[in-house]
């Protein structure tokens, strides 16, 4: 865990360093934010009934739009299992967003590829799942506030060794956020 935050940390470290060569243009290009975040796996269970597992928890994100049309977003997530208490999930995302509104006022829409990285751990055990993500949204940003819902698609490769069966993997997160 401390690798992502020092990973993301860097990363948006040379942003913020590149938006201050923004600055003279006087838009809020950089975003720091908090949400709740929701991480669903679905798939078929021994007796061939569709079952879910759902995690929800509190996520971190920072973005920088490079112009309007483009943005690249970070989100550090820690979730726990709705029904097992010794099931905890901690990860990372990457999104690259094309889209409109992701640099100015009012309201924006976006989607694009990222990837992932998330540590599972369940009743002691380590697991890790990494990943290619499909990333979409719709938002609304005001001077100093951005409101996003955010949702993706996983590779459900790694969750499908888990589960031995087909897998659906979706993620769901409603952030606010604070332009500079």
């Amino acid at each position: 865990m401390k690798l992502r935050i020092f990973q993301l940390v860097s990363l948006f470290a040379s942003l913020l360093s590149y938006h201050s060569l923004a600055i003279a243009e006087d838009t809020n290009n950089f975003n720091i934010g908090i949400g709740t975040y929701a991480l669903t796996v679905s798939y078929n269970d021994d007796f061939n009934y569709r079952s879910n597992d759902s995690f929800d928890g509190v996520a971190f994100t920072a973005s920088y739009g490079f112009t309007n049309f483009f943005s690249i977003r970070g989100n550090l997530y820690s979730l726990d299992h709705e029904s097992l208490s010794n099931v905890e999930i901690e990860g990372t995302e990457l999104a690259l967003l094309f889209g409109m509104g992701l640099q100015r006022n009012g309201l924006r829409a976006y989607g694009g590829p990222g990837i992932f990285d998330e540590d599972r751990k369940i009743f002691g055990s380590n697991e890790n799942y990494s990943g290619i993500q499909l990333n979409g949204g719709i938002g609304y940003s005001w001077q100093h506030i951005v409101i996003d819902f955010f949702v993706t698609i996983r590779d459900p490769t790694d969750y499908e060794t888990l589960f031995s069966t087909e897998t659906i993997v979706f993620t769901s997160f409603l952030s606010v956020a604070a332009k500079f």
